[in-house]
């Protein structure tokens, strides 16, 4: 198998793995009330911008650490 299909292969893998926690992370928001969704800060307009920063966050290499806190936690 070349490198090229190889690395054709790996991505539609971790496109389709990423859709999958998106539109999960989606459904799981939905389902709670509006109540609920104020008591974690969320408004439902802002369900699927945080589902993908959630899902941008996990493709994320680098975590980023805030120096502030070194020491702290």
């Amino acid at each position: 198998m070349t490198q090229t299909l190889k690395n054709f292969l790996l991505k539609l893998v971790n496109d389709y793995r990423s859709y999958k926690a998106f539109t999960s992370t989606v459904k799981e928001l939905r389902a709670l009330t509006d109540k609920e969704l104020n008591d974690i800060g969320i408004n439902r307009g802002d369900i699927y911008s945080i589902a993908r920063m959630d899902i941008d966050m996990k493709k994320s290499e680098d975590v980023y650490a805030n120096p502030n806190l070194r020491g702290f936690v």
